[in-house]
């Protein structure tokens, strides 16, 4: 008598089989499917977990996000370069992106180059001063063609800074900046004493920029008064050569 269970090749003449074996067959069956069912459904909320996390970081940023918090996130450089060429990432520089559809920042240029600024532990660490600042504060008609950022004197790039970059080097405390348009920038107080001291701008601009800032509360009474050597009224205030520049501008290579 033939046997009841048998296999032609590779495929099972399930007529043949008893109805215990069937039953087995049928029970692995939607086992497997459900096990498919459940790994692709984790596959998809582990890719919308990581879509909604960076999402979350570059919404903070203007919509801009860096390599390093992209791969933080499990996002390796192939699937740095798929999203890139997927068009749902733009790369803006060496080592930063933004979302396609992510609406554009009034100032994309500040965040895109704060970013730049990024120390070894990748934390942005410029902070827009000077005549930038002076810009930002609408205090003067000065629009300068490059944008002054003040980074701390250990700072330190393996590539060199780019063009549109003018650096200084110096300290600033969390007291003297304020954020405007998404990044850090001197107070008004701190950045017209900077380029008071630089000497770039006339005096009287700046005179005039001081007595704009104190009429419009960009300047408080409390920080007037606590400068010692502020030159810029020209009655109450003495200037006090002697003392160094709160920050000193030193030559920065520049890319092309």
């Amino acid at each position: 008598m033939p046997p009841t269970c048998c296999c032609q090749g590779s495929v099972w003449r399930l007529f043949d089989l008893p109805h215990s074996f069937i039953a087995v067959s049928s029970d692995l069956w939607v086992m497997s499917e459900v096990t498919i069912l459940f790994s692709t459904s984790y596959a998809a909320w582990m890719v919308a977990s990581l879509q909604k996390e960076l999402y979350r970081i570059a919404e903070a940023q203007g919509g801009y996000f860096t390599a390093k918090q992209a791969a933080s996130l499990g996002y390796a450089s192939n699937k740095r370069a798929y999203h890139v060429q997927a068009g749902n990432w733009l790369r803006e520089h060496r080592g930063i992106y933004r979302l396609a559809l992510f609406p554009e920042p009034e100032r994309p240029d500040l965040i895109l180059w704060w970013l730049w600024s990024r120390d070894r532990t990748d934390r942005p660490a410029g902070v827009y001063s000077h005549q930038t600042a002076l810009s930002l504060y609408e205090l003067t008609d000065v629009n300068p063609s490059r944008l002054d950022m003040t980074v701390p004197p250990s700072f330190r790039r393996g590539v060199p800074a780019p063009r549109i970059l003018r650096l200084y080097y110096g300290r600033i405390s969390d007291s003297e900046r304020e954020v405007l348009f998404g990044v850090p920038v001197t107070n008004a107080m701190r950045t017209i004493i900077d380029v008071w001291e630089e000497g770039s701008l006339p005096k009287d601009t700046l005179r005039q920029a001081f007595q704009q800032a104190r009429s419009s509360g960009k300047i408080t009474r409390q920080q007037a008064a606590s400068q010692i050597n502020l030159p810029l009224r020209g009655l109450h205030y003495k200037t006090n050569h002697s003392q160094p520049s709160p920050c000193t501008r030193q030559p920065a290579r520049n890319s092309g």
